[in-house]
Protein backbone atom coordinates (compact mmCIF):
# COMPACT_ATOMS: atom_id res chain seq x y z
CA UNK A 1 0.00 0.00 0.00
CA UNK A 2 1.54 3.39 -0.82
CA UNK A 3 1.49 6.82 1.22
CA UNK A 4 -1.27 8.28 -1.23
CA UNK A 5 -3.62 4.98 -0.83
CA UNK A 6 -3.39 5.63 2.88
CA UNK A 7 -6.88 6.32 3.97
CA UNK A 8 -7.80 10.11 4.84
CA UNK A 9 -5.29 11.45 3.27
CA UNK A 10 -5.98 13.93 0.88
CA UNK A 11 -3.63 14.50 -2.10
CA UNK A 12 -2.82 18.24 -0.43
CA UNK A 13 -1.41 16.50 2.50
CA UNK A 14 0.28 13.80 0.62
CA UNK A 15 2.52 16.12 -1.57
CA UNK A 16 3.58 18.06 1.31
CA UNK A 17 4.39 14.97 3.34
CA UNK A 18 6.20 13.13 0.78
CA UNK A 19 7.56 16.26 -0.57
CA UNK A 20 10.49 16.98 0.83
CA UNK A 21 10.16 20.78 2.45
CA UNK A 22 13.31 22.29 1.67
CA UNK A 23 12.45 21.68 -2.07
CA UNK A 24 9.81 23.70 -1.90
CA UNK A 25 9.52 27.87 -1.76
CA UNK A 26 8.43 27.90 1.30
CA UNK A 27 10.25 30.29 4.24
CA UNK A 28 12.17 28.03 6.71
CA UNK A 29 12.41 28.15 10.33
CA UNK A 30 15.80 30.25 9.59
CA UNK A 31 12.65 33.07 8.50
CA UNK A 32 13.55 35.90 10.91
CA UNK A 33 11.43 36.93 14.08
CA UNK A 34 10.98 40.79 12.34
CA UNK A 35 9.62 39.29 9.54
CA UNK A 36 6.38 37.76 11.42
CA UNK A 37 6.39 39.40 14.60
CA UNK A 38 3.40 42.18 15.36
CA UNK A 39 4.17 45.27 15.59
CA UNK A 40 0.99 46.90 16.87
CA UNK A 41 1.66 45.51 20.56
CA UNK A 42 -0.77 46.38 23.07
CA UNK A 43 1.35 47.05 26.77
CA UNK A 44 1.30 48.57 30.44
CA UNK A 45 2.84 50.46 32.44
CA UNK A 46 4.69 49.35 35.83
CA UNK A 47 2.30 51.89 37.75
CA UNK A 48 -0.80 51.43 35.84
CA UNK A 49 -3.21 48.96 38.21
CA UNK A 50 -3.58 45.63 37.77
CA UNK A 51 -7.20 46.39 37.19
CA UNK A 52 -6.64 48.82 34.24
CA UNK A 53 -3.89 45.92 32.61
CA UNK A 54 -6.84 43.10 33.37
CA UNK A 55 -9.08 45.36 31.29
CA UNK A 56 -6.71 46.07 28.42
CA UNK A 57 -6.06 42.37 28.45
CA UNK A 58 -9.84 41.35 28.40
CA UNK A 59 -10.58 44.12 25.47
CA UNK A 60 -7.23 43.46 23.56
CA UNK A 61 -8.28 39.62 23.50
CA UNK A 62 -4.60 38.65 24.41
CA UNK A 63 -3.19 36.43 27.59
CA UNK A 64 -0.04 38.91 28.50
CA UNK A 65 0.86 42.41 28.44
CA UNK A 66 4.43 43.49 27.95
CA UNK A 67 5.40 46.45 30.40
CA UNK A 68 7.02 48.77 29.08
CA UNK A 69 9.25 51.94 30.94
CA UNK A 70 9.92 54.23 28.22
CA UNK A 71 10.50 51.67 25.19
CA UNK A 72 12.47 49.24 27.50
CA UNK A 73 10.85 46.12 28.19
CA UNK A 74 10.62 46.09 32.37
CA UNK A 75 8.58 42.56 32.40
CA UNK A 76 5.41 41.02 31.36
CA UNK A 77 1.82 40.49 32.86
CA UNK A 78 0.05 37.20 31.97
CA UNK A 79 -2.99 36.24 33.35
CA UNK A 80 -1.81 34.23 35.34
CA UNK A 81 0.61 36.35 36.99
CA UNK A 82 -2.50 37.59 37.90
CA UNK A 83 -4.18 34.99 39.19
CA UNK A 84 -1.62 32.92 41.08
CA UNK A 85 1.69 35.33 41.57
CA UNK A 86 0.09 38.13 42.77
CA UNK A 87 0.44 38.26 46.83
CA UNK A 88 -3.16 39.39 49.22
CA UNK A 89 -4.03 39.01 52.43
CA UNK A 90 -5.90 36.34 51.20
CA UNK A 91 -3.51 34.28 49.39
CA UNK A 92 -3.26 34.55 45.94
CA UNK A 93 -5.91 36.77 43.78
CA UNK A 94 -6.93 33.38 42.60
CA UNK A 95 -7.57 32.51 46.28
CA UNK A 96 -9.65 35.68 46.76
CA UNK A 97 -11.89 35.02 43.73
CA UNK A 98 -12.66 31.58 44.93
CA UNK A 99 -13.37 33.66 48.35
CA UNK A 100 -15.65 36.37 46.32
CA UNK A 101 -17.29 33.68 44.24
CA UNK A 102 -18.41 31.98 47.42
CA UNK A 103 -19.43 35.16 49.06
CA UNK A 104 -16.88 34.70 51.83
CA UNK A 105 -14.75 38.05 50.95
CA UNK A 106 -17.29 41.02 49.99
CA UNK A 107 -14.10 43.56 48.51
CA UNK A 108 -12.24 42.24 45.73
CA UNK A 109 -11.74 46.01 44.66
CA UNK A 110 -9.16 46.60 47.14
CA UNK A 111 -7.10 43.56 45.27
CA UNK A 112 -7.31 45.48 42.07
CA UNK A 113 -5.69 48.22 43.04
CA UNK A 114 -2.25 46.56 43.04
CA UNK A 115 0.00 47.53 40.46
CA UNK A 116 1.63 45.51 37.59
CA UNK A 117 4.94 46.15 39.35
CA UNK A 118 3.55 43.43 42.08
CA UNK A 119 2.58 40.89 39.70
CA UNK A 120 4.79 40.97 36.75
CA UNK A 121 7.42 38.45 35.92
CA UNK A 122 10.72 40.01 35.77
CA UNK A 123 13.00 39.85 34.00
CA UNK A 124 11.19 39.54 30.87
CA UNK A 125 12.43 37.05 28.28
CA UNK A 126 12.89 38.67 24.95
CA UNK A 127 14.24 37.88 21.77
CA UNK A 128 15.97 39.93 19.17
CA UNK A 129 14.03 40.93 15.95
CA UNK A 130 17.21 39.21 13.84
CA UNK A 131 16.90 35.84 15.54
CA UNK A 132 15.08 32.94 13.87
CA UNK A 133 11.73 32.18 14.29
CA UNK A 134 12.32 28.52 15.14
CA UNK A 135 15.16 30.09 17.98
CA UNK A 136 11.58 32.23 18.99
CA UNK A 137 9.53 28.28 19.19
CA UNK A 138 11.95 26.60 20.99
CA UNK A 139 12.28 29.94 23.39
CA UNK A 140 8.33 29.55 23.77
CA UNK A 141 7.80 25.88 24.51
CA UNK A 142 11.38 25.44 26.60
CA UNK A 143 9.62 28.16 29.04
CA UNK A 144 5.84 26.77 28.81
CA UNK A 145 5.43 31.17 27.73
CA UNK A 146 3.15 31.86 24.70
CA UNK A 147 4.79 35.35 23.15
CA UNK A 148 8.16 36.81 23.31
CA UNK A 149 8.54 40.82 23.50
CA UNK A 150 10.66 41.33 20.30
CA UNK A 151 13.70 43.50 21.14
CA UNK A 152 15.83 46.08 18.92
CA UNK A 153 19.02 46.57 21.32
CA UNK A 154 16.46 47.69 24.68
CA UNK A 155 13.60 48.91 22.72
CA UNK A 156 10.52 47.14 22.31
CA UNK A 157 9.36 46.75 18.52
CA UNK A 158 6.93 43.71 18.36
CA UNK A 159 5.94 40.92 19.96
CA UNK A 160 5.71 37.30 18.30
CA UNK A 161 3.13 34.31 19.80
CA UNK A 162 2.99 31.04 19.42
CA UNK A 163 -0.37 32.16 17.36
CA UNK A 164 2.29 33.69 14.64
CA UNK A 165 4.11 30.52 14.53
CA UNK A 166 1.33 28.66 14.16
CA UNK A 167 0.16 30.92 11.12
CA UNK A 168 3.44 30.90 9.58
CA UNK A 169 3.71 27.14 9.63
CA UNK A 170 -0.08 26.90 8.23
CA UNK A 171 0.95 29.27 5.31
CA UNK A 172 4.23 27.53 4.44
CA UNK A 173 1.80 24.03 4.59
CA UNK A 174 -0.63 25.58 2.17
CA UNK A 175 2.39 27.05 -0.38
CA UNK A 176 4.33 23.30 0.30
CA UNK A 177 0.61 21.80 -1.09
CA UNK A 178 0.28 24.11 -4.05
CA UNK A 179 -2.20 26.87 -1.50
CA UNK A 180 -4.50 24.43 -0.92
CA UNK A 181 -6.23 25.31 2.51
CA UNK A 182 -7.06 22.28 4.96
CA UNK A 183 -3.85 20.72 4.37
Amino acid sequence: MSDQDTPGRSDAAHRFFVTPFFESNAPTLSTTVGECMTTRVLSCHPDDTVYSAALTMLDGKVSALPVLAGEQVAGVLSLSDLLYRLKTPHGTIADALIEWLGGRSPDLRKHAAFRVRDAMTKPALTIAASDTVETAARCLLDHHIHQLPVVDGDRMVGIITRRDIISLLTAWAEQAAGGEKGV
